[in-house]
């Protein structure tokens, strides 16, 4: 009984320790936002050509991806298919201003480095803290991956649709050459001219 009752105890002595450090995280979390956006014009190529519009909107990102992570902490509730509605435009926005799915990745890759490194921070050096930020691990991996898979779905899902828009193109011009005439709509027109038809060729 006494063995069952300590285990219990430390149980709720690891658990007031993880909402101390995810509390603090909570607290910080435009800070740490700060410290990742930083970091990734440094390590990302495509992003160091970016404008500070562009970085205000990454940062927005940043700090919701943090704030709805640390909500499923606290609450220890697993995030739901509706929980980020936030990483689909963000992810639609990324792709269309012509980053590569691997350069989205690596952003939210640092920026879950920057959240992890934030939180063993305010684990300290205790045998307490560093229980409750292993505790803590398989959550917040849990986070990364489902937040990971879901932006690549809209990654991939735009990539298909650039491809069926580009075959669309590509048929209809075929359709007006065929039948002996250049197109008039400009998207058409503007791919005739790109592969050197004219009216006069």
């Amino acid at each position: 009984m006494a063995g069952v009752l300590a285990r219990v105890a430390d149980a709720d002595e690891i658990r007031s320790e993880r909402l101390r450090i995810l509390a603090m995280l909570l607290a910080d979390v435009e800070e740490l936002a700060d410290r990742a956006v930083s970091r990734m014009p440094r390590e990302i190529p495509a992003y160091a050509v970016q404008d500070a519009e562009f970085f205000a909107d990454v940062r927005d990102q940043v700090v919701r991806h943090y704030r709805v992570k640390l909500d499923s902490l606290l609450t220890e509730r697993p995030i739901g298919p509706g929980g980020m509605p936030f990483v689909r435009p963000a992810a639609m926005r990324r792709a269309r201003a012509g980053l590569s799915l691997e350069d989205y990745l690596c952003a939210f890759r640092i920026g879950q480095q920057v959240f992890w490194e934030g939180l063993l921070e305010r684990a300290g050096d205790s045998p307490l803290g560093h229980e409750a930020a292993l505790s803590l691990a398989t959550p917040v991996m849990r986070y990364a991956d489902y937040a990971a898979t879901h932006a690549s779905r809209v990654y991939v899902e735009l990539q298909q649709q650039r491809v069926a828009d580009a075959d669309r193109v590509r048929r209809d011009l075929l359709e007006h050459l065929l039948a002996g005439e250049l197109p008039t709509r400009r998207a058409l027109l503007a791919t005739a001219q790109a592969h050197g038809l004219t009216a006069d060729r």
